[in-house]
């Protein structure tokens, strides 16, 4: 199953290795992903042009994390959807409300599933 070429994603992960497996995953599946490695550069990137979802890690390198981003996205962009990943248990206000959360580690079969339900709402 492929998504529609008009859904964008913008992925925030730290670890170079684990964004380039998700990137591939989700373009893979016809998503138009954008990367970045940190706070940020997401914010920036969210500045220049929309995303319809934002999936961030919790735990980054830097004094703010990835629990910070999704809230002042949740709050700047509240259309963006937002799905959390850590392989840590979040914090309560790491995932805002209306976001999902998945934990690390995940494989495709766990991943797609939540993306394609996200982005059907």
């Amino acid at each position: 199953m492929t998504a529609p070429s008009a859904l964008s994603v913008l992925l925030v992960e730290d670890d170079p290795q684990i964004r380039a497996v998700i990137a591939g995953l989700l373009n893979k599946e016809g998503y138009a992903v954008r990367a970045a490695s940190n706070p940020f550069d997401a914010y920036y990137m969210l500045e220049e042009a929309a995303v319809d979802l934002l999936i961030t890690d919790i735990h980054m390198a830097g004094k703010v994390g990835g629990g910070v981003l999704a809230q002042e996205v949740a709050r700047t962009w509240p259309d963006v959807r937002i799905l959390v990943i850590s392989g840590f248990d979040p914090e309560p206000d790491d995932v805002p409300l209306g976001a999902q959360f998945l934990a690390k580690p995940f494989g495709r079969d766990e991943l797609m599933p939540v993306i394609r339900a996200m982005m059907e709402v």
